[in-house]
């Protein structure tokens, strides 16, 4: 379910960007305007091995867990944690 985003999701977007690289008001309002809301329930696969992934993700509350098949059977494994984007990694094999 997409539902807009409140001004506070939004400020904490921001802050996160701003980390690291400032944005001027008017970059932030064209950036921000894209911005939507989605809810997925745990255990959710939001894109299938082999498809191209198409959005760029936020998160604001639970853990996004990425798998990402290298060569050689390696697996590398992002984590999302709230208000972050993919910060922690692991490679398996």
């Amino acid at each position: 379910m997409k539902s807009m985003p409140t001004e506070l999701q939004l400020q904490q977007l921001r802050q996160h960007i701003e980390k690291i690289s400032p944005i001027a008001d008017e970059e932030w309002d064209d950036f921000s305007s894209e911005w939507c809301c989605v809810r997925f329930p745990m255990k959710t696969i939001i894109t299938l091995h082999g498809q191209v992934e198409s959005y760029l993700y936020f998160v604001l509350e639970g853990v996004q867990r990425s798998i990402m098949f290298l060569q050689m059977g390696v697996k590398l494994i992002l984590f999302s944690r709230i208000h972050s984007h993919s910060r922690a990694w692991l490679i398996l094999r």
